[in-house]
């Protein structure tokens, strides 16, 4: 991916795109959070997007984190009926906090998805130049956060799975619908091998989810 080569070169060495807060000039509070400002690392994972979504003969372009565990089997159509191709966007939102960029899905080929990743992957390019790092914080759901903020006005068919339901933190794909097939092991439940029965914010039918 020669895109992300290339940020990874110009960057790798600086500080404040490597974890090291900017202090005083971004969230003094935050300054120890070093995922907050680790754009080089984030990197791989937004370069893998838009090197993906590159290829024409894809419709559907879904990312989903490596610690995301299929706890129940799920058919062709099932996973195709979760991301429909009437809307350009399927995301986890979470309202007023940055959403969870562990599952998304872009409907490529639309114009919502065209202008996404065209300015998403401007800001990285372009990281000095109204891009990443004149953004309170540069780690990849806060980016696309700000760029969907900026998209969603024109192109507003989008669909939220949990913005509903979760109001800042929280653990929003084991809440919504995507629950009933798989499973975000988020931090230290890679450890423990699945999320706990306090994640849920209601009690779920599946098997996987009892007990």
């Amino acid at each position: 991916m020669p895109d992300l080569q290339t940020f990874k070169r110009t960057w790798k060495d600086v500080p404040k795109a490597n974890g090291k807060c900017p202090w005083p000039a971004r969230r003094p509070r935050d300054n120890h959070k070093e995922f907050k400002w680790d754009a080089v690392r984030f990197a791989n994972k937004v370069y893998a997007v838009f090197e993906t979504a590159k290829d024409t003969s894809i419709d559907i372009l879904v990312w989903m984190d490596g610690d995301t565990f299929v706890h129940s089997p799920i058919t062709y159509t099932e996973f195709r009926n979760l991301v429909p191709q009437t809307q350009w966007l399927h995301y986890l939102g979470r309202n007023r906090k940055w959403p969870e960029c562990g599952f998304y899905g872009l409907t490529l080929r639309t114009e919502g998805a065209n202008a996404f990743l065209k300015e998403f992957q401007r800001v990285y390019d372009e990281a000095e130049n109204n891009g990443i790092f004149n953004m309170e914080e540069w780690h990849d759901s806060y980016v696309f956060w700000e760029v969907l903020k900026k998209i969603q006005p024109t192109y507003p068919n989008i669909k939220d799975f949990s913005g509903h339901l979760i109001n800042g933190e929280g653990h929003p794909l084991i809440n919504c619908e995507l629950g009933k097939y798989f499973d975000h092991l988020k931090g230290v439940r890679k450890d423990e091998g699945k999320s706990r029965q306090r994640d849920l914010l209601s009690p779920r039918t599946e098997s996987y989810w009892q007990g």
